[in-house]
């Protein structure tokens, strides 16, 4: 049985529908794969919630893969931000015999298992034993790194790094959302380079505007607001520029700006309310609007 850990290099890469594609690229080939997160981060909600909820991408891959093992066991433990420091100290000893006993279950019968690290490698600290970057070493795995290419130095020097610090382990690597006027340097320089320093497989996969787009409804949520018209087409996709994880790039009417969390949070605290206006996606060009209070 071969172990395969999908990992990050920073903030929201893709690293999930980079699972989801392997997957599901595996399973057209015959081969018998099983989906394990040793762990997963769920938003602070105050005490403990190990074994009380699902993590999303344990439930996705339950789906893709059609797979009979329980959630439970796919991500045996599920924890909030809040108790990373608790997780790096006292209760490391059951959590990784938890984890242990998990990955046996969820591997039996299986050729290969797809084994998802959480948002950062180096969660817990560098030295915790809930690290991704001891967990590969405890599953004796192969390493696929998702990049969110963005420029050479920061690309070249995340994968280099962590291939030298996982030992060499790191046999795949996928730089995502690359612009397309940087396509051609990608290809021609970076992934040379790359290979050359020992990374024999580099992929460059262009950025996609549907599949950084946004629904009406989730950009409604995140903001904390409501659709003052066409509610029925909430579902539609807005167009948002991956300017980077933490900034969204939206082409509302009254504003081209590039909007960062924390700085519509200040916006909010500055005005009784924003009407939102975008064009989706949809074929008919709807515009929609969403009314956010102060």
């Amino acid at each position: 049985m071969r172990s395969i850990f999908i990992g990050p290099t920073g903030s929201e890469p893709g690293q999930t529908l980079a699972t989801w594609a392997l997957a599901t690229k595996l399973k057209a080939q015959r081969v018998k794969v099983g989906f394990f997160k040793p762990y997963g981060l769920l938003p602070e909600l105050g005490p403990s919630t190990e074994g009380s909820f699902c993590d999303s991408d344990a439930t996705l891959l339950q789906e893709v893969l059609d797979l009979a093992e329980p959630a439970e066991a796919l991500c045996p433990v599920v924890l909030t931000e809040n108790l990373i420091a608790e997780v790096s100290s006292s209760h490391e000893d059951r959590l990784i015999e938890k984890i242990e006993k998990a990955f046996q279950e969820i591997s039996r019968g299986k050729d290969v298992v797809l084994i998802m690290g959480a948002k950062e490698i180096f969660f817990g600290g560098g030295f915790s034993r809930l690290s991704d970057s001891l967990l590969v070493k405890l599953f004796d795995a192969s390493v696929l790194l998702v990049d969110r290419y963005q420029r050479d130095n920061l690309t070249l020097y995340s994968l280099l790094s962590l291939n030298s610090f996982l030992d060499g382990r790191v046999k795949t690597a996928i730089l995502n959302h690359v612009a397309p006027d940087k396509m051609d340097h990608v290809q021609t320089k970076v992934i040379p380079f790359l290979q050359d320093k020992g990374l024999k497989s580099v992929v460059a996969i262009p950025e996609s505007p549907i599949l950084a787009a946004l629904t009406v409804f989730t950009i409604a949520d995140l903001i904390d607001s409501q659709i003052l018209c066409c509610s029925e087409s909430g579902g539609n996709l807005i167009k948002i520029s991956p300017s980077g994880p933490n900034t969204w790039r939206v082409p509302w009417r009254f504003s081209n700006r590039s909007i960062t969390r924390s700085s519509w949070s200040v916006w909010k605290r500055r005005t009784q309310g924003i009407i939102w206006l975008a064009e989706s996606f949809s074929p008919e060009g709807k515009t929609q609007a969403i009314w956010s209070c102060g």
